[in-house]
C-alpha cells in the first residue's frame, strides 16, 4: 500500500500577505497608494505652497528656453547647426523645437517686456491679455486687476478677471448682415473676403522674403568684415 501523503493544513495553503500590507482585526489593510503618500503629513497650505514653488520653477525653466532661442535668433548662431545652415529661423523653430513661431513670439514678448506681469499674474494670463487687448493696453488691464485686488484684499476669481479683460478687449468687426440676401450678394461678400485674405497673405509673404534677404545681406557684410578687418562683428 502506498504511504499516505501528509495533508497540509488549510491555513498554510493561503497566500502570504502582500508586502506593505498591515493586519487589522484579522483583515489586511493596504498601505496608502503613491498619490496619498504625496500628501501624507502635509496640510493643504503646505501642499499649495509646494505647487506654487513648482509652478515658479516651470516658468523659470520656460524663460531660460525662450531667452536661449531668442539669443540664437538675434545672433544667427542657430545656423551653426549644419542641418539648419540654409534654413530660416521659422524653419529652425518648427523643425528643431516643434515650436510655432507665433507661440515663441508671444512668450518672448512676455519674458522680455512684461516679466513683472508674468511673475504676478502668470505666463498664460499675460499672453491671453496681450492677445485680447493688445500689448499696449496690457498695463491698463493689469493695473485695473491689481487695483480691485487691493480694494478687496484678496485675489480675484477668474470670472471677475475675465470681466475686466473684456472691458479692455479689442473690438472686432461685426459680421455683415446676411438677412434677405440673394445668392449673388452672398458670393460678392465671399469673393471680397477671399481677395482681402489673399492680399494680406501675399503682403506677409513678401515681408518674410524681405526679412530673409536682409538677414542674408547682414551675414555677407559680417563675413566681409571678418576677412578684411579680422574681427568678429556684433
Amino acid at each position: 500500500m502506498r504511504a499516505k501523503k501528509d495533508v497540509k493544513p488549510i491555513d498554510s495553503m493561503r497566500k502570504p500577505p502582500k508586502k506593505g500590507a498591515k493586519k487589522m482585526k484579522g483583515k489586511e489593510v493596504q498601505e496608502p497608494n503613491e498619490l496619498e503618500k504625496r500628501l501624507n503629513g502635509l496640510t493643504i497650505d503646505q501642499v499649495e505652497q509646494r505647487i506654487e514653488t513648482s509652478l515658479k520653477q516651470v516658468v523659470e525653466g520656460r524663460k531660460a528656453v525662450i531667452m536661449d532661442i531668442f539669443a540664437l535668433e538675434r545672433t544667427g548662431r542657430y545656423k551653426e547647426n549644419p542641418r539648419y545652415k540654409n534654413a530660416t529661423f521659422r524653419e529652425y523653430l518648427k523643425d528643431r523645437w516643434r515650436l510655432p513661431e507665433s507661440a515663441y513670439r508671444e512668450e518672448r514678448i512676455a519674458f522680455t517686456n512684461q516679466i513683472e506681469y508674468v511673475e504676478r499674474h502668470g505666463l498664460d494670463r499675460t499672453i491671453r491679455v496681450n492677445k485680447l487687448c493688445g500689448v499696449l493696453e496690457a498695463p491698463k488691464v493689469f493695473k485695473a486687476i491689481e487695483k480691485e485686488e487691493i480694494k478687496r484684499k484678496k485675489t480675484l476669481p477668474w470670472n471677475r478677471v475675465s470681466e475686466i479683460v473684456g472691458q479692455f478687449a479689442k473690438k472686432t468687426k461685426s459680421p455683415p448682415k446676411t438677412e434677405h440676401m440673394t445668392p449673388a450678394e452672398y458670393q460678392k461678400i465671399i469673393d471680397s473676403q477671399r481677395d482681402e485674405i489673399s492680399s494680406l497673405r501675399e503682403a506677409y509673404n513678401e515681408l518674410e522674403e524681405q526679412v530673409d534677404r536682409l538677414k542674408a545681406t547682414v551675414e555677407k557684410y559680417k563675413e566681409a568684415a571678418r576677412e578684411v578687418f579680422e574681427f568678429e562683428p556684433a
